[in-house]
């Protein structure tokens, strides 16, 4: 996991903000993924499936470098193989967005992948984490309400 700041430095690593878990922050590089890089991407989303509990990304792709078409492929088979072996995981996703090259990317993710997921797209992260926020709580209800 990168915790270099992204703002101060060029680094194929994503950066992934946990401070306000479950929702986590995740900033994908302003330059291309590199194998490594991309590999160690995919470690944490299995990563935070594997915590056991539900989740959300908020992903603010407002400046991050496009996506290969084989790295976007391999995204989509890492959520589903996530979202299969740990069904009772719910996780949503806001993607913070600016450009209509990069709506079409996470489009074409959406198509690539097999297992129904909430996705939404904002423009500003307040935004985004206000939706995850209230997504959250209404599962945790949904949880408490469901007969024991």
């Amino acid at each position: 996991m990168s915790t270099a700041d992204p703002s101060t430095s060029q680094t194929s690593y994503a950066f992934y903000d946990e401070r306000r878990w479950p929702i986590v922050v995740v900033r994908p590089p302003e330059v291309p993924f590199d194998e490594t890089a991309f590999a160690e991407h995919c470690q944490q989303i299995v990563a935070y499936f594997e915590r056991g509990q539900d989740f959300a990304f908020v992903v603010d792709v407002r400046h991050a470098a496009p996506v290969e078409a084989t790295y976007r492929r391999a995204l989509a088979g890492q959520l589903d193989r996530c979202m299969l072996d740990h069904p009772n995981i719910r996780h949503y996703t806001a993607l913070i967005i600016a450009s209509a090259v990069q709506r079409g990317i996470v489009k074409a993710i959406g198509w690539l992948s097999g297992q129904p997921s909430q996705t939404r797209v904002f423009a500003a992260l307040d935004d985004g984490i206000a939706w995850c926020k209230t997504l959250l709580a209404e599962r945790e209800a949904e949880r408490q309400q469901a007969p024991s």
